[in-house]
């Protein structure tokens, strides 16, 4: 009787651990959300929260599209020109300290997929990106660093182009 009370006691005890540990896991677990507010997908704002209870820096956005069934990478935070590219001046990169439950306004959609669009260009073995309506599909990954982690930490959002979509709906109806 003693010895099967011992080990209920040292399951509870267990329970407990486990609690406490995945608890304090859950509170060091980096979060980044990726959304798009705004009108519409192309005309709206990126906007980037950090769901974590500890601060993060974002360092860049990598944005992968697909466009002509490839899959093309570019870093398109940071600029040496600002905006002006873009036919306007403006902030340099992207680059923040963010703290818990905040959230940042990382430019309008259109102006990343046409800095895309003009990397694509500098590039040679990637044939011209005549239209931004060209882009099938959109992966943003951001990359933050945090205290709690001495690696980088991402978060990653999928967007189907709607344009696209329309067409596609509009044609079938």
């Amino acid at each position: 009787m003693q010895a099967a009370l011992g080990i209920v006691t040292a399951a509870v005890w267990v329970v407990y651990l486990h609690i406490l540990v995945s608890g304090f896991r859950r509170q060091r677990r980096t979060e980044i959300l990726i959304t798009i507010g705004g009108p519409s997908a192309v005309s709206g704002h990126f906007l980037i929260g950090n769901l974590s209870l500890e601060p993060v820096y974002v360092l860049d956005i990598l944005l992968t599209c697909r466009v002509r069934d490839r899959l093309i990478t570019f870093a398109v935070g940071d600029s040496e020109t600002g905006d002006a590219e873009l036919g306007e001046a403006g902030r340099l990169t992207v680059q923040t300290p963010l703290k818990s439950g905040n959230h940042v306004d990382a430019r309008k959609v259109c102006k990343h997929l046409r800095r895309f669009q003009i990397r694509a260009q500098e590039v040679r073995d990637i044939a011209d990106i005549a239209d931004i309506a060209d882009i099938a599909g959109l992966k943003v990954t951001v990359i933050a660093a945090t205290a709690a982690s001495s690696m980088h930490r991402c978060g990653r959002a999928r967007f189907a182009c709607l344009r696209r979509a329309r067409a596609a709906k509009s044609a079938a109806d």
